[in-house]
């Protein structure tokens, strides 16, 4: 996602609404922005934006395009002239080149919201699949065509394409060709915006922040609405967004697109069937790659938490001590990875009892030291190591099988420091 500025003229819905001029700004980071101006003429009418309501649509034109605004509200109002009532207001969701119903009377159909097609990229999803589509040959640069993969998940039916998007860009002295790995979701039934976010969108970037050990963000994502006939640009804010991206490797990921290609249909579904009961657990593994590193005691706290919500998943017990939950998973851990736990750890039951001992000491007595618990100085080693072993939870989730994930477990970076400290 890039950052754009706009200016255009807005409104509400409502045949009667009048249409305001305004500037929308997007930044990937601090998502949407909208900045509407308002010429008063008669100081006995109510304002047109009201500062306490929340909005759930505003319709626009900027940019040559049809824009629709999802979930707005005012963050600001003031007057910096008289006669002049300016609003800022924070933005969701933005819709580009939407279609409206009516084009001379700009009217909008909630139904437009409804995809037949999603389309996106996701950070390192061109270095997970791990295709060279460029070959030099005889001194000459060559193209393999790769073939769109497709899956569909076995409960609902959607299918779900991971394919190569190209793009050509030609001038007067030079000729490039760009390919960029891509998503594609296409669900059984028309599938509303945000229908989308809570079935697909939250899940897909889980599970290759899960394969890569970096966190994965959504960009240049597309709809196509339930017609066909039109392909919408959808910008929101993403949190944790950096510029700054990170390359990650082959032989650091714990497994890759060509270790489930074969069976992609089969892993896809137990990542996306489980997703319900599994919440909890993937709300925490998003949070740890999102929060900043520093702040050590939340990550430690989230991390404990993730464990002992993965123990309910499998027990559905609430009762037994988190040092009790922690050592059961470990065990879990070792029937499916022997050895990769012990390594990982060391003495497992210190383990377990330092770290349950530091949880609550950071929740019951966070300005004293419990003697035994993990302190301040381990505290940053022991999120990274409950961090890794939450990976091999999920893991064990996806049925990959350990023969094909154990050698990328001892090749990881991350394994190899951690089991050295």
């Amino acid at each position: 996602m890039e950052s754009f500025q706009h200016r255009g003229i807005w409104w509400l819905p409502g045949d009667e609404s009048p249409k305001l001029v305004g500037t929308l700004s997007f930044d990937p980071g601090k998502g949407g922005r909208l900045e509407l101006s308002e010429l008063i003429t008669d100081h006995s009418h109510p304002p047109i934006i009201n500062f306490s309501r929340k909005y759930d649509v505003i319709y626009g034109v900027a940019a040559g395009a049809q824009v629709t605004l999802k979930s707005c509200h005012v963050s600001s109002e003031h007057n910096p002239v008289p006669d002049l009532r300016v609003y800022e207001l924070v933005v969701s969701y933005i819709h580009m080149n939407h279609q409206f119903a009516d084009a001379e009377e700009l009217i909008v159909e909630e139904s437009s919201l409804s995809y037949s097609q999603i389309t996106f990229g996701l950070t390192h999803l061109h270095e997970w699949m791990g295709q060279q589509l460029f070959n030099e040959e005889n001194g000459a640069f060559a193209f393999d065509y790769f073939t769109p993969i497709e899956a569909e998940l076995t409960d609902s039916g959607d299918k779900i394409i991971f394919c190569f998007a190209n793009r050509r860009e030609r001038t007067s002295t030079t000729r490039t060709l760009r390919s960029e790995a891509r998503i594609v979701v296409r669900p059984k039934d028309k599938l509303h915006f945000d229908d989308y976010f809570l079935s697909i969108y939250l899940h897909l970037p889980n599970l290759l922040t899960l394969a890569a050990g970096k966190p994965n963000f959504p960009f240049n994502i597309q709809g196509k609405t339930a017609d066909g006939k039109m392909v919408t640009d959808i910008f929101y804010q993403l949190p944790g967004f950096t510029e700054q991206r990170k390359n990650t490797y082959n032989h650091d990921m714990l497994f890759t697109f060509d270790d489930i290609k074969d069976d992609l249909a089969k892993y896809l579904s137990n990542w996306m069937k489980k997703a319900a009961d599994l919440w909890p657990v993937y709300v925490q593994f998003s949070k740890a790659y999102l929060q900043n590193d520093n702040d050590t005691e939340t990550k430690f706290m989230n991390m404990a938490q993730a464990l002992e919500a993965y123990y309910r998943y499998l027990k559905g017990d609430k009762k037994t001590k988190l040092e009790d939950m922690l050592l059961h998973v470990c065990n879990e851990v070792k029937a499916h990875y022997f050895g990769v736990v012990e390594q990982l750890l060391g003495d497992v039951e210190g383990f377990c009892k330092k770290a349950a001992l530091g949880r609550h000491n950071l929740s019951h007595h966070p300005t004293k030291r419990i003697p035994n618990a993990a302190d301040w100085r381990e505290r940053p080693v022991y999120v990274r190591k409950m961090l890794f072993l939450l990976r091999l939870c999920l893991l064990i989730e996806l049925e990959l099988p350990p023969a094909t994930v154990k050698p990328r477990i001892y090749s990881n970076d991350d394994f190899n420091y951690l089991i050295k400290t």
